[in-house]
């Protein structure tokens, strides 16, 4: 359980880290844990972690083909609970296998997904993928409530807009 507090107080929200199996057969178990765990789940809810599976081709690159077939099973399953991908900013991929050349994979595995209680409080949460640190997985950042970065805009000044009338 964690506790954060935004525009209208305090409010304590569910944060589930998880580590999806590697091996495509053992995964239908965690699935349904994750199924069981949301029956129980009545608070706002992010479920953080690797799912080992790559949702759709543009989260893939390198490697066999992508196999929509693979995926339909966990995307039901997600949509099943009810949870939402909550996008992200920064690197696309979240996994690397370390190999150079033809054999270089790269994968989006991580991901955090939350229920419609945790949009709803926090509508602006916020999923940064950061670079791999000694890992062959990115770490990810959650902000329930990122603050807004005023960038320095640089002022310029074209001498063109004097030849306009309406330019005082």
């Amino acid at each position: 359980m964690v506790s954060t507090s935004n525009d209208t107080g305090m409010h304590e929200w569910l944060l589930t880290c998880f580590y999806g199996n590697p091996n495509k057969p053992d995964r239908i178990t965690e699935w349904n844990f994750i199924v069981d765990m949301a029956s129980h789940v009545s608070q706002p809810w992010i479920l953080l972690g690797d799912l080992n599976s790559v949702f759709d081709q543009s989260k893939k690159k390198g490697g066999i083909p992508f196999n929509f077939n693979d995926v339909t099973d966990i995307k039901s399953i997600i949509a099943q609970v009810g949870l939402l991908d909550l996008g992200f900013v920064g690197p696309t991929f979240t996994w690397y296998n370390g190999q150079n050349g033809w054999a270089r994979i790269h994968k989006r595995l991580d991901r955090a997904l939350g229920n419609s209680d945790l949009t709803s409080l926090f509508p602006n949460v916020l999923v940064e993928h950061l670079a791999p640190v000694r890992s062959d997985h990115a770490p990810i950042t959650i902000s329930t409530s990122p603050s807004v970065k005023s960038l320095s805009k640089t002022f310029r000044f074209f001498n063109l807009w004097l030849k306009e009338d309406n330019c005082i």
